[in-house]
């Protein structure tokens, strides 16, 4: 099993930051306390999976070799994330509106009594909705 510790680090990471910007601001410490606490859980428990599918000589030192190597990614993780989202966001507004990209989405539904289910072998057409050999149409 593959185990990742990219969430204690960057739970550490924002805790550390939370907790600085609450010093700063004169407000309450808890938020960051919580978070560095969690990820310090987070961390324990990954090294305790570790130590127990190994032994104790090669569970820590695997661990410490997952803090790491997974640390440049974890840190870089998040802000790279969030460019991402904002390109694709502003990729999104050049798109042209998406009106007509399945053609059978916009038919309504025809009342109960007018439904008439009879096999086609006929090209579906706009009024039309195809469900296996069968087209249910108005």
């Amino acid at each position: 099993m593959i185990k990742a510790p990219n969430a204690g680090i960057n739970l550490m990471w924002l805790g550390l930051y939370c907790y600085a910007y609450a010093v700063r601001e004169h407000a309450s410490i808890n938020d960051g306390l919580v978070l560095f606490v969690l990820s310090i859980v987070a961390i324990v428990w990954m090294a305790y999976e570790n130590i127990r599918e190994t032994d104790l000589g090669h569970g820590l030192a695997g661990s410490a070799l997952q803090l790491a190597l997974f640390f440049p990614v974890a840190l870089y993780s998040l802000p790279l994330l969030l460019i991402a989202m904002a390109i694709v966001l502003f990729a999104s507004f050049r798109a042209g509106p998406a009106w007509l990209v399945d053609r059978y989405a916009a038919v309504s539904i025809p009342h109960r009594r007018s439904i008439s289910c009879r096999p086609t072998l006929q090209a579906p057409h706009i009024g039309a909705m195809p469900l296996g050999n069968l087209t249910y149409s108005n």
